[in-house]
């Protein structure tokens, strides 16, 4: 059950990294909360630590498009 929650919470990270690229109106809050899902995400299911990496790149390009400092 903990594998199933883990690999939604993927999903649903995902999905919030994209909307943030894409600025269809998500908060800069969810998309704080779904990179953080995401990369618990990865950590939890032992990927590589260039999972994480590509995922604070996505974090900071997110910043940088919202325009959040």
């Amino acid at each position: 059950m903990d594998a199933l929650n883990w690999h939604f919470l993927g999903r649903h990270a995902l999905n919030g990294h994209f909307l943030g690229i894409q600025r269809i109106g998500t908060s800069w809050a969810f998309n704080e909360l779904a990179l953080l899902g995401h990369a618990l995400n990865g950590h939890f299911l032992g990927m590589a630590l260039a999972c994480v990496e590509l995922t604070l790149l996505g974090h900071a390009l997110n910043r940088h498009l919202l325009g959040i400092r």
